[in-house]
């Protein structure tokens, strides 16, 4: 066991006569040993343990095993925000390297550390389109499970040219972790397939963790929780605000021909824009398109979203009241695109949005596709903090509120116009009765 000069058991250190001493566990050790493809290795390797198991100190141990084994390379480290590559993947990145024979240069501009036979760049996956482009030798993605499907859509093939190997590290946590990791990764791993590997260690497999806060945890925690934080295992969210079974997912995409489709959208500045896409058939809503996207104006959402606006037919569009003037540029730009769409502002009453949503999947008159992942990861991970929902990553939610509670509206809307109609057909039906009574009827064939 390796101990700091606290006396607190680490997975590596620096001497003090500057040399790099490490003693990982034999979780950590797997992890190492296994160096991708190319040497007999798994194409998709991922470590999940409970909190503080060493996760993201392994960061370095796994970059310089890549680059002694494949003799340099171009590497790739990713953190769930910008803030966390200095903080953590940065920081351990310098102070290992630097006292080994490795020791390279930091460049600010590029956001790269280079040696003289490699380069290891650094991104965040709040923005994964910032991540697209070139093939690596390897890439490291720490607190993988918080990432949005279109991170893992990005970079799954960013090392498949060079043989390379994809890593993975994380803690599962509650109302974080994304559907995808464990509907796919882990699901193909546990089929038997032979590109991925899953190393999964509770947060004792540390020696620093004491062992009788952990079966503290144990005793105090509901058992979902603490299988998720302190041992490493996937587990459903504690605290579901929906219930969404496996039978409220379809397979298909598309609305059948002539479908009245409709759209629920959510603004975001600060936050992404997102829009879902609606049709009913049956007395079943189904959901078949999402659409999400940060930090771009609002005629590229316009020019985004106008093949499926047109494709679709569709006449309506459910808005957050709170953002009129989102709605009135959207509309603006949709029409300079010769697209006429009625935005109509939805009812944003949170409580009765949920209790909706919540009536039609206990009545099974609910469906999602399958193509929407991000929106069914939201679904898996929407909980409730105290007496409300946690407002984190809820904007597909949102926008699909909006919609469910647009399609009410329309439809109390079009009852309240037959009614209003009522008093007319009601007129029309005496007239003609009146015309056909018996009497008339014998006075009309006797002038014929």
């Amino acid at each position: 066991m390796l101990k700091n000069k606290q006396g607190k058991p680490v997975l590596w250190l620096v001497t003090d006569e500057g040399r790099i001493r490490q003693h990982p566990n034999h979780y950590q050790k797997e992890v190492l040993d296994d160096v991708g493809p190319m040497f007999g290795g798994t194409q998709y390797l991922f470590f999940i343990g409970g909190s503080g198991t060493g996760k993201s100190s392994l960061i370095p141990l796994k970059l310089f095993s890549w680059i002694t084994k494949r003799h340099g390379g171009r590497y790739l480290v990713v953190e769930p925000i910008y803030s966390m590559v200095d903080q953590i993947a940065l920081t351990y990145v310098k102070e290992y390297f630097d006292h080994t024979p490795l020791k390279g240069t930091w460049s600010e501009k590029h956001r790269c550390y280079k040696g003289a036979s490699f380069e290891i760049f650094f991104g965040s996956a709040d923005k994964p389109d910032h991540l697209e482009g070139g093939q690596f030798d390897g890439i490291i993605c720490d607190e993988v499970a918080e990432y949005r499907k279109r991170v893992w859509t990005v970079l799954q093939g960013r090392v498949l040219l060079k043989e390379g190997q994809f890593f993975g590290c994380s803690t599962p946590y509650p109302g974080k972790t994304q559907a995808w990791l464990a509907d796919e990764p882990y699901e193909e791993w546990k089929g038997g397939s032979a590109y991925y590997k899953f190393i999964q260690c509770p947060s004792t497999a540390n020696p620093a963790f004491p062992k009788e806060e952990f079966e503290r945890f144990r005793r105090e925690l509901p058992p979902a929780e603490f299988a998720m934080r302190y041992m490493g295992e996937f587990s459903a969210a504690v605290g579901l605000v929906y219930d969404l079974k496996k039978e409220a997912i379809e397979p298909h995409g598309e609305p059948p021909e002539h479908a009245d489709v409709w759209c629920g959208v959510d603004f975001g500045f600060g936050h992404p824009t997102t829009f879902v896409w609606c049709y009913e058939s049956e007395g079943i809503i189904h959901c078949f398109r999402e659409y999400y996207a940060s930090a771009i104006d609002y005629e590229t959402h316009v020019l985004n979203t106008m093949k499926w606006m047109m494709d679709y037919n569709v006449r309506r569009v459910y808005y957050d009241p709170s953002m009129p003037q989102g709605a009135m540029e959207l509309k603006k730009w949709f029409g300079k695109n010769g697209l006429e769409i009625s935005f109509l502002a939805a009812i944003n009453d949170l409580r009765l949005g949920i209790t909706e949503i919540t009536k039609l999947l206990a009545t099974d008159r609910l469906r999602i596709s399958e193509h929407c992942t991000e929106l069914k990861d939201e679904f898996r991970n929407y909980v409730w903090k105290g007496d409300k929902p946690v407002d984190e990553g809820d904007d597909l939610l949102d926008a699909f509120r909006y919609a469910v509670m647009g399609r009410r509206q329309y439809k109390a809307q079009r009852a309240q116009s037959l009614v209003s109609q009522e008093p007319v057909f009601t007129k029309g039906a005496l007239r003609i009765s009146k015309i056909f009574e018996q009497r008339e009827i014998s006075e009309w064939f006797r002038r014929v």
